[in-house]
């Protein structure tokens, strides 16, 4: 993966990360991350289109993706509290 943009602004925050090429298990990955400072919290979105192969243009979520989105927002919910 590769932080393909970034932007911080006016109490908010972007980054996308990209599969770059065929280093990843995925076809296709974009990963955008949105950061809104609103004071006393943070909101965070994520936006995550993906290809797996042999699955054609039907996207499929799988137990380890779910795994590891799981892990990654718990992570990130400690690192901003």
């Amino acid at each position: 993966m590769e932080i393909t943009e970034r932007e911080v602004r006016d109490g908010r925050a972007s980054f996308v990360d990209d599969q770059v090429g065929d280093r990843g298990p995925y076809e296709e990955w974009r990963h955008a991350h949105r950061f809104a400072d609103l004071g006393d919290s943070t909101v965070v979105h994520d936006r995550i289109t993906y290809r797996v192969p042999g699955a054609g243009d039907r996207p499929l979520a799988t137990p380890l993706l779910a795994g590891m989105l799981w892990y990654r927002h718990r992570k990130t919910r400690a690192l901003l509290e």
